[in-house]
């Protein structure tokens, strides 16, 4: 007897979900490979668009491993086959490991967050890793923040921030030296 497609997509989605669960040890992504032959359809890797080039270098490394491991998920020889199944496992836990690390870090194509207080003239401009404090019309500081800050965090460093220097004295400063070389 062979089964409905509805019976099949309920089968598939049961396999998702117990692969889905963490005692499994298997991303619930293999089992879209191990049907792709019966529904047409051969999942790819996500772009992870990563901002931290380490992240992009190992993006890359898993998607030359997936390239070289597709090449034999239908092979005839069920060694070789089976082989690349745990091969494929591995694969995606390193890849869902990145992911998290990504979506940690930040990813390239993040808009910026703009935090503006009720009160005051303080604003900020918050990219992963980077932090703008504006205050008023005028760049307060510009300061390296860990990726992970929280909103918090950052709420916090608006209200500390101190310029590192006067901007009108470092103008002034700088204009005197190129009339002292001159």
């Amino acid at each position: 007897m062979t089964a409905s497609p509805d019976e099949a997509d309920q089968a598939l989605g049961r396999a998702r979900m117990a692969a889905a669960r963490a005692e499994t040890g298997i991303p619930a992504a293999v089992i879209d490979y191990v049907s792709a032959s019966a529904i047409g359809y051969t999942p790819e890797l996500p772009d992870l668009l990563p901002a931290d080039p380490e992240h992009v270098r190992q993006e890359n490394e898993l998607r030359a491993r997936f390239l070289d491991i597709s090449r034999h998920l239908d092979a005839r020889d069920e060694d070789v086959a089976n082989a690349a199944l745990v091969a494929l496992i591995r694969l995606h836990s390193d890849y869902d490991r990145l992911a998290d690390d990504v979506a940690l870090h930040g990813r390239a194509d993040q808009l910026p967050t703009t935090y503006r207080p009720h009160e005051g003239g303080r604003t900020a401009v918050h990219l992963p890793g980077h932090l703008t404090v504006f205050d008023g019309g005028l760049i307060l500081a510009e300061l390296a923040v860990p990726f992970a800050i929280t909103p918090a965090e950052i709420w916090q460093l608006i209200k500390t921030a101190q310029p590192a220097r006067d901007t009108a004295a470092a103008f002034t400063d700088g204009l005197s030296a190129e009339l002292a070389a001159a």
